[in-house]
């Protein structure tokens, strides 16, 4: 997926919800600017946002939509790791 796709579902995510808090709207607004930028790893800056997500979790700060958020993040990046590891169940 290319950097264009995460920031455009960040973005339209902070339309379709606004119903998340403060916290997690700075980290959106962060990621998708930091994903603006030629040498960032859009993996690791997903990887971020999913970090922070469990830090407010873990707080009790974590709003519903945030924890739709983090439930569809946690969905694709388990399922891109199951397609990059299929190679070692062809040997």
């Amino acid at each position: 997926m290319f950097k264009t796709d995460k920031q455009k579902f960040l973005v339209e995510f902070l339309e379709k919800h606004p119903g998340l808090n403060e916290y997690e709207r700075e980290i959106i607004f962060v990621t998708v600017e930091k994903l603006n930028e030629k040498n960032i790893s859009q993996y690791r800056e997903i990887t971020h946002v999913t970090n922070a997500l469990h830090k407010l979790s873990l707080s009790g700060k974590l709003s519903d939509d945030g924890r739709k958020l983090l439930k569809e993040l946690h969905q694709k990046d388990w399922f891109m790791g199951l397609l990059d590891n299929l190679r070692f169940l062809g040997n």
